[in-house]
């Protein structure tokens, strides 16, 4: 009787130790989508994400000859919306994941065949691009995986002709901080204020932000951040 309760105790234990960590698994998909979940978990990323590009894209002020940066592109919507607008300029996108990056080359196969688009894999502190080159960049729910955001931005503004103007889209933090996939400790959640000093820091200037009510994705209010580079 003993030794049956310690083989049912041990196959319990090892049920538990291979019972994946959901929310866990779930963040470092988001942060790094990789192999065939990562692919399914952009297709969703897309429709959770539509309304969020097309709303920060309104905030640029795009002209169809501007050179445009997209941090973390994810599965392609916001480049391929943004190609779209910017049909006689140039589009750059980067972002860690490889998967992605198949992704987004699949559904923007031909802006990147005619050169409109042009995407990478790598990391946003150190851009393939130089100095004074953009004329806008953006982001969508990327920020919280940075982990030097200062860093980041600095390169970003590096890059930004004067003038040139970044937007930054996240959620509210007090309703982001109640998902259980940001209390895993992947996410870095960031007041608005926070935001804001870290963007004057790094060397923007007239930095604003807008809200909005979102109808679709798990979040009910977007904000999005603006910043300039200053004028020469």
């Amino acid at each position: 009787m003993a030794i049956k309760q310690n083989e049912s105790a041990l196959m319990q234990s090892k049920k538990t130790y291979w019972l994946p960590n959901i929310p866990h698994f779930l963040a470092k998909q988001a942060c790094h989508p990789k192999g065939l979940f990562g692919r399914l978990f952009g297709k969703a990323m897309n429709k959770m994400n539509k309304e969020s590009n097309q709303w920060v894209l309104t905030m640029l002020n795009l002209n169809t000859n501007d050179k445009v940066l997209e941090v973390g592109y994810g599965p392609g919507d916001g480049i391929n919306r943004l190609s779209q607008i910017v049909t006689d300029g140039f589009i750059a996108g980067i972002d860690y994941s490889e998967t992605m990056y198949h992704s987004a080359k699949s559904k923007n196969k031909q802006a990147i065949e005619r050169g409109l688009v042009e995407l990478s894999v790598g990391d946003a502190e150190k851009l393939p691009y130089e100095s004074n080159f953009f004329d806008s960049m953006f982001c969508v729910h990327v920020l919280y995986f940075w982990q030097d955001p200062i860093s980041v931005l600095k390169e970003l503004i590096r890059t930004l002709k004067p003038a040139g103007k970044i937007a930054l889209f996240i959620g509210d933090k007090e309703e982001m901080s109640g998902i259980k996939l940001t209390q895993t400790g992947v996410y870095n959640l960031y007041t608005l204020e926070e935001i804001v000093e870290l963007l004057e820091e790094s060397g923007f200037i007239n930095v604003h932000y807008f809200q909005k009510c979102m109808s679709t994705g798990p979040l009910s209010q977007g904000i999005c951040i603006v910043g300039e580079k200053a004028p020469c």
